[in-house]
């Protein structure tokens, strides 16, 4: 792939890396024939569950639903043509899946003893990859391979015999073997444990399924098998080895390749856990132990665990709550916590088993995250801090149920403490262009711009939506959540919600004065004209963008913001020179916040305006002020006033990006002339604003008035520099 046959954007999603290490501060080799053998302890001295009050708990189920809202699920499957289409859709995939048809023995031989380490690299074009993207097919009739997706190659093959093997001694004493291949390069690949993990992920995926087939039909035969699923990660979850990248993921970013470890003794590092799928995530125990203590719950009633355990000559509903929930979310409080997009899962897995297992601990300790989560990461007009909508939408996706998982028997009433939580569902309805897209601001991922298609993320605000009408009593769309509005929704619709009910919420004009984010608007069609300005404070995923502007119209964002990369052009996306703002003498930009002056929405007969200050924007500068209006040429038309107030620094460069999404043609009446490297105050240019990043770059001597245009796909952007000594 060239340069020239793809967009910046583009460009940026495909460039990565990748390798792969493992080590433990408590290993010993040896060899084994003609087979390496290393054995790393990841033993405990004592079980997470010795000296508790015995198992299982005597508590009454069903608890994450009501047996009142069970039986409002099961009357709307019967009545309602949305909810009929979901339980079809349901007992299809569980179909397709065969799943009723395999052994119970079969499914437990897909439930693997290992956790996963994944592919390092391809063994054949050995590509730098980023370690978060996945680079593999598999597929279930030939669940022996994978193919290389950039080479196509098919691993493993016959040169790929296993050469050594990782025994790693699991928490409960257990060796476990990892069988590897090995490369010229010393790169190990465990080929068995990367096709064992993807017919694990396909079998436990379906306990769901399974247990909420069965609440909606009261069929056995799906009880049962998800029970057989829960029996058998309760077996092997005790001996599940602590692994993961470490303390943080940007280390991991740096060097774009998964270097997996695995931990003895606590307190372990915050990227670490024993359950995860493709990498250990942050507290992805608790998140995990919330689902199959949701699918415990859901079966509970059904019989088929009492007879599970009769057919086993063992206690399966001790095995469950023991080993597996109860043992999650004590290895969970095992990891030191701190505030994160990921504290959906934990919070909400300790809630549920606290409620399930009599452990009242665990849910006030929930409650408590729940509310510093909320008291110190959501900013005073209801946003994320990270200030991102994509981020926004991954923790409130993740705590949205939190007060209902926390209310009920054994729970506390949060929206009765905490009823300002509607504030935080509502605030980013405003964040979207008029034809869906997603605001780019800082860590946007870039899935939701490329390829010029409608942002997915207007279609999780349903579910936020739907959460804040059950709050205030109101009902403003159709079915967003499925799942919710069978069980806990309390107004009745015939219909799910499509694109253009969202569509109809989103405003013309928005401002969020705690992140600092403004759009001015004119109109509501897909076309109609947006521009937008950022003063907001710093936050994780941030970039340094203060008082940086972007232009929106047709369809299209014109003025660009190249949002979130994990490659090795990260640091030009987050850099100011990657934005449109002005930069002083080549300096990055400090992490002071900015200060909103003025706010007036405009409208088809009103200039908008937006007027806010960062007087510290840079080392040196003691104004930097900008006022941008929004003038109104028709209903969905009209043009940007842009006044820029500097002072402090000898050099103030006036920056404008154009598209990411498609190439431009410059078309300017000013007199170009090369200028390689000239922007550069001092240095190479590879620190400051990054100036370094500028390729081709052309200078022109401007006196009185000059015209540039930005031109291509049917569009064309004119900028006029008004001589401000005139």
């Amino acid at each position: 792939m060239s340069d020239t046959e793809v967009t910046r954007r583009e460009f940026l999603a495909h460039v990565g890396a990748g390798v792969l290490m493992v080590s433990s501060g408590s290993s010993q080799a040896s060899r084994r024939g003609n087979m390496a053998v290393e054995r790393i302890d990841c033993s405990r001295k004592s079980r997470y569950w010795e000296g508790e009050p015995p198992f299982p708990r005597a508590v009454p189920h069903p608890i994450f639903y009501s047996p009142e809202e069970i039986a409002r699920a099961r009357k709307r499957v019967s009545t309602q043509d949305w909810a009929k289409r979901y339980l079809d859709g349901l007992v299809r995939s569980i179909d397709r899946r065969k799943i009723l048809e395999m052994s119970d023995e079969k499914i437990r031989e897909g439930i693997s003893e290992q956790v996963n380490i994944p592919m390092p690299r391809c063994p054949v074009d050995r590509r730098r990859r980023g370690w978060r993207d996945h680079f593999w097919d598999w597929y279930s009739d030939d669940p022996g391979h994978i193919r290389c997706k950039i080479c196509e190659n098919v691993f493993p093959g016959e040169a790929h015999e296993p050469v050594g093997e990782l025994e790693v001694v699991g928490p409960a004493g257990k060796v476990v073997g990892y069988q590897y291949w090995e490369d010229d390069e010393g790169i190990r690949y465990f080929f068995d444990n990367v096709l064992l993990n993807y017919t694990q992920a396909r079998i436990v995926g379906m306990a769901d399924p399974l247990a909420t087939a069965y609440v909606l039909t009261g069929e056995k035969a799906y009880a049962h098998k998800a029970a057989v699923i829960l029996d058998r990660i309760a077996e092997v979850y005790p001996n599940y080895p602590v692994h993961g990248l470490g303390t943080y993921y940007a280390s991991a970013d740096r060097r774009g390749f998964y270097e997996n470890q695995f931990f003895k003794d606590p307190p372990f590092p915050f990227v670490s856990a024993r359950m995860g799928n493709y990498h250990a995530s942050p507290f992805s125990d608790a998140s995990r132990a919330y689902g199959f203590s949701q699918i415990y719950d859901m079966i509970s009633d059904s019989g088929t665990i009492e007879d599970l355990s009769t057919h086993l000559g063992r206690d399966v509903r001790k095995a469950i709550e023991q080993d597996l929930l109860y043992e999650a979310i004590r290895h969970t409080l095992e990891i030191p916590h701190r505030a994160t997009n990921y504290d959906g899962g934990r919070l909400k897995g300790l809630g549920l088993v606290g409620r399930m297992l009599d452990e009242p601990e665990f849910v006030h300790q929930a409650y408590q995250l729940f509310q510093a989560l909320i008291d110190n990461c959501y900013l005073y007009d209801g946003y994320w801090a990270e200030d991102t909508l994509n981020y926004f939408a991954m923790i409130t996706r993740g705590v949205v149920s939190i007060p209902e998982v926390l209310s009920g028997p054994g729970g506390i009433d949060v929206y009765g403490e905490m009823p300002y939580l509607k504030q935080i569902y509502n605030a980013p309805m405003g964040l979207f262009m008029p034809d869906g897209r997603t605001l780019m601001a800082n860590d946007t991922w870039n899935e939701t711009t490329l390829g010029r298609k409608p942002s997915t993320a207007i279609g999780l605000m349903g579910r936020f939506v739907e959460a804040a009408d059950e709050v205030s009593g109101v009902s403003r769309i159709p079915v967003a959540d499925v799942e919710f509005a069978l069980f806990r929704r309390s107004s009745e619709t015939s219909r799910k919600v499509n694109f253009d009910d969202l569509l109809a919420l989103v405003p013309q004009n928005y401002l969020l004065p705690g992140a600092g984010n403004v759009i001015l608007g004119v109109g509501k069609s897909k076309g109609a004209i947006r521009t937008t300005f950022s003063y907001g404070p710093w936050g994780g995923h941030h970039h340094y963008d203060s008082l940086s502007i972007g232009l929106d119209a047709f369809g299209q964002e014109l003025l660009s913001d190249i949002g979130y990369t994990h490659t090795h052009y990260r640091e030009w996306a987050t850099a100011v020179g990657s934005h449109n703002t002005v930069v002083i003498d080549g300096q990055q930009q400090t992490r002071e916040g900015g200060r909103l002056i003025s706010f007036h929405p405009a409208s088809e007969q009103k200039v908008g305006l937006v007027a806010a200050e960062v007087p510290g924007a840079f080392e040196g500068s003691t104004k930097y002020r900008r006022t941008l209006l929004l003038v109104p040429t028709g209903s969905e038309t009209g043009y940007v006033v842009d006044l820029f107030e500097v002072e402090g620094g000898t050099v103030h460069d006036y920056l404008v990006h154009g598209s990411a999404d498609f190439d431009q043609t410059l078309i300017t009446d000013l007199a170009l002339e090369s200028a390689e490297g000239e922007m550069v105050v001092s240095g190479d240019g590879k620190d400051g604003a990054l100036y370094a990043y500028l390729k081709c770059t052309q200078k022109s001597d401007i006196v009185g008035d000059s015209t540039l245009r930005f031109e291509g796909e049917g569009t064309k952007v004119d900028i006029r520099l008004l001589d401000n000594h005139a």
